[in-house]
């Protein structure tokens, strides 16, 4: 019975730490295909935007680091600080090449995005920021568009 119980504790244990591991490979891209760059709107032929914040769940999927502690919702608004939100930034355009430019949504976007159907909380860098959006092109964008 002993023998038993720690079996299952070593495979809980080993199912947790996998758990933890953020997705790679084919899943992660098609996790960064369907959870950022399909769900971003264009904002009159200047730039896209993602339509909501971007979540604690997509920063782990492209940076591989967790952002968030185990009380978190994984699927809130990521509310970190700047340089972690452009260390996402730099990972994005670094596995890119050079073929998409992405970067954080200035205010400027953000209020002017907000007539073209942006959502969650806009409190973006000013008073109580809750979460960061990025952008991209225009004419890079499009490559995307109807994915």
């Amino acid at each position: 019975m002993k023998r038993i119980l720690m079996i299952l504790l070593a495979i809980c244990a080993i199912t947790s730490v996998q758990a933890q591991n953020a997705p790679r490979g084919e899943k992660r891209d098609k996790i960064i295909t369907e959870n950022l760059l399909s769900k971003m709107i264009p904002v009159n032929r200047k730039f896209a935007i993602t339509r909501t914040p971007i979540s604690y769940y997509l920063y782990w999927v492209v940076t591989g680091e967790k952002a968030h502690d185990a009380n978190t919702s994984i699927s809130q608004a990521a509310y970190i600080s700047d340089a972690k939100q452009k260390k996402m930034v730099n990972t994005l355009n670094t596995e890119s090449k050079g073929t998409v430019t992405f970067s954080i949504a200035t205010p400027s976007q953000i209020q002017e995005a907000r007539k073209h159907g942006l959502q969650g909380d806009i409190q973006h860098h000013g008073g109580g920021t809750h979460g960061f959006y990025l952008v991209l092109p225009y004419n890079q964008w499009q490559m995307f568009e109807g994915l």
